[in-house]
């Protein structure tokens, strides 16, 4: 695990944080958000996934980043996808495969050289998929998720845990 620290973030997001990390990509890459806890197991079903990109998932969930699927590939991520057309929303993880690093690479320097240093690398990602039938997801189902944004999202959080 490399941690890759951005003295930029003050007045950046993340795609500036993914592009510090471009010396670190000589295999499959998996971006994952520091705001979520998940079962292991989501990890290990993403990893052996053999799509070029891929992110997870939680479907029918409409608070949050949210994906639109057309034809069992990611189509769209974004804040703005209105509720009847969300699949579900991103739950902060995404994998890339090694091929396809080059490929994420450049379009992330073409994002920053249009100085979109304070967008989500998952804008990236979302770019890719109105493209292409490359990003594919991967559902979280029964298994656990829960992302932290705000203390509430804490206070629930801890409560499900005790259960």
């Amino acid at each position: 695990i490399d941690v890759i620290y951005n003295p930029f973030y003050a007045y950046s997001n993340s795609v500036v944080s993914v592009w510090l990390s471009k010396s670190k990509w000589d295999d499959d890459l998996l971006f994952i958000n520091s705001d979520i806890l998940l079962e292991p197991a989501l990890l290990k079903n993403i990893i052996n996934v053999k799509a070029r990109f891929t992110v997870l998932v939680k479907q029918g969930e409409k608070n949050g980043y949210r994906v639109m699927v057309k034809l069992g590939r990611v189509k769209k991520m974004s804040m703005d996808i209105p509720d009847k057309m969300a699949f579900g929303v991103y739950a902060g993880v995404t994998k890339i495969r090694r091929i396809a690093c080059t490929y994420f690479g450049n379009l992330v320097e073409e994002w920053l050289a249009a100085g979109r240093w304070n967008d989500w690398y998952e804008d990236v990602v979302s770019k890719i998929a109105s493209r292409s039938r490359d990003v594919k997801l991967i559902l979280i189902g029964p298994l656990f998720w829960h992302e932290i944004d705000t203390p509430e999202d804490l206070t629930e959080l801890k409560k499900v845990l005790k259960k």
